[in-house]
């Protein structure tokens, strides 16, 4: 559905579902972790369903109720992969999908590192926050 407002959404999701898994397997994942990650990765902005066109077409910056409304796409993606038991390991990190190891992310604030591990997943598997995916790369 968001295909058919986005153009070149399609590759997009592609290439961050690619850079993932690269960086992925450089920590070691295993194969099915790799998938959960790829899945994450390719849905990572499914819940931008039920953000307003207005919002997300907008051609200035966004207000801070904008941005409150923007950021909710994450719990809102989340949700939408919960109701298919399927997708629920690739829900969980679907909703973590702007938290910064700084903390300083959404929707939770979390905090990564070492000495934080993150978990992907509802198996206990290892979530890769996004800023050590660029520093990995």
């Amino acid at each position: 559905m968001l295909r058919e407002t986005e153009p070149g959404l399609d590759l997009h999701q592609h290439e961050v579902a690619r850079l993932a898994c690269i960086v992925g397997d450089e920590l070691g994942m295993q194969n099915e972790e790799l998938d959960v990650l790829a899945r994450a990765a390719e849905l990572h902005d499914i819940g931008k369903m039920a953000t307003p066109d207005a919002i997300l077409h907008k051609p200035g910056p966004l207000d801070d109720r904008e941005w409150e409304i923007m950021r909710r796409h994450t719990v809102v993606g989340e949700r939408i992969l919960n109701s298919v038991s399927a997708l629920r390991p690739v829900a969980t990190v679907v909703r973590s999908t702007h938290e910064r190891v700084d903390g300083s992310g959404y929707p939770d604030g979390l905090r990564g590192g070492s000495d934080s591990p993150q978990r992907l997943g509802d198996r206990g598997q290892r979530r890769v926050p996004r800023d050590d995916q660029r520093a990995a790369l």
